[in-house]
């Protein structure tokens, strides 16, 4: 029996998965004879089967919940230079260009690879506006003016254009009639430190309120401890433990 692999499907396998490894099944001799043709292709002799193996790591990940019947909290006002733009179809890319900036360097992206890649959170912004229980009215995005003053001070009646910086994301989804779960809650790096996200929790909860839901979920990492600790705080409660298995590339 002959198997052939070709050399390049093996070095983009080596390349995302870090290790190839080889079972061999009824090899009396222990002999397993590896030929390279002109067409580089791996020939393998004997009763062989060629097995695959990913690594697989666990992360541990807090499944939280917050009960919109006992109100929302209080929040500060928001900062001057921001503002909150509620959800729009055309906003599509504007959301997941801030979900990348906020996850590319984080854990979440290796716990979710498709947060790592633009393309992917192109993707994922995609399906989550597609799902049935998709909630316009607890999504958002949080835009940063770069120049408050639009003027131009040497000609007071021209107007520069009015730069701005997409900084945070979130979207909201209802996973039962009266149950909503938050997605990625981004806020990118620069941006941190403002009490942003809170703000961007409150307008999510707000929506969801609006829309008819009592209980709200999150998952969070548990090595997030920034986010566990704020989850906590705004009044979020631990409902149980998970573990999300991920086949990790070296």
């Amino acid at each position: 029996m002959v198997y052939d692999i070709n050399l390049r499907e093996i070095a983009l396998l080596r390349k995302s998965v870090g290790m190839l490894y080889l079972e061999h099944h009824g090899i009396t001799d222990h002999t397993l004879v590896i030929q390279i043709d002109a067409k580089t292709h791996l020939k393998f002799d004997g009763r062989t089967t060629v097995k695959f193996i990913m690594p697989v790591t666990y992360f541990h990940r807090y499944r939280m919940q917050y009960d919109l019947r006992e109100g929302l909290f209080a929040v500060q006002d928001i900062p001057v230079g921001y503002s909150f733009i509620p959800w729009d179809e055309r906003l599509l890319n504007d959301h997941a260009e801030v979900k990348f900036e906020s996850f590319r360097n984080e854990l979440d992206a290796s716990v979710f690879p498709c947060l790592g890649e633009e393309d992917g959170c192109r993707r994922l912004m995609r399906e989550i506006s597609c799902r049935q229980g998709f909630i316009p009215e607890a999504t958002w995005l949080i835009r940063h003016s770069a120049n408050e003053n639009t003027a131009d001070p040497d000609h007071p009646t021209i107007q520069k254009p009015k730069r701005y910086e997409n900084c945070g994301t979130v979207q909201g989804i209802r996973s039962q009639t009266d149950v909503g779960t938050i997605q990625n809650i981004g806020i990118s790096q620069t941006h941190r430190g403002k009490g942003l996200g809170t703000l961007l929790v409150y307008h999510c909860l707000k929506g969801f309120q609006e829309a008819g839901v009592r209980f709200v979920t999150l998952e969070v990492t548990s090595h997030n401890t920034g986010a566990f600790r704020l989850y906590k705080r705004l009044g979020f409660r631990v409902l149980k433990t998970v573990f999300k298995s991920v086949e990790i590339s070296y």
